[in-house]
């Protein structure tokens, strides 16, 4: 796992220690920088409204992009520009629920 893979893990935890547990979370995978992201993470998840993958993905401009994609890999919901504290709230979507700020 990277660095910011790590972090991004120890950020959702911090903010709520159940919350990987409550959205049925699998298969950790750390996502490489390229030129739009410094990495990020993939994980599996199996929720109330979404199944499917989560990629998290942190942005040179130090926010996150947070891609929601179907089983069947088709892009279902896209939130930009999240800030660290607010990531289980936007991650919240896979139980049902809206993300504003």
């Amino acid at each position: 796992m990277t660095q910011i893979a790590n972090t991004i893990i120890q950020q959702v935890i911090a903010l709520d220690p159940w919350a990987f547990g409550a959205y049925g979370s699998c298969d950790f995978l750390p996502i490489l920088d390229c030129a739009d992201y410094a990495g990020g993470l993939s994980f599996t998840v199996n929720g109330k409204r979404h199944k499917g993958n989560v990629m998290i993905f942190l942005k040179w401009s130090d926010v996150y992009q947070i891609i929601f994609v179907s089983k069947d890999g088709i892009p279902v919901k896209e939130i930009d520009e999240v800030y660290c504290d607010e990531l289980v709230r936007a991650l919240d979507y896979i139980e049902g629920m809206n993300y504003s700020r």
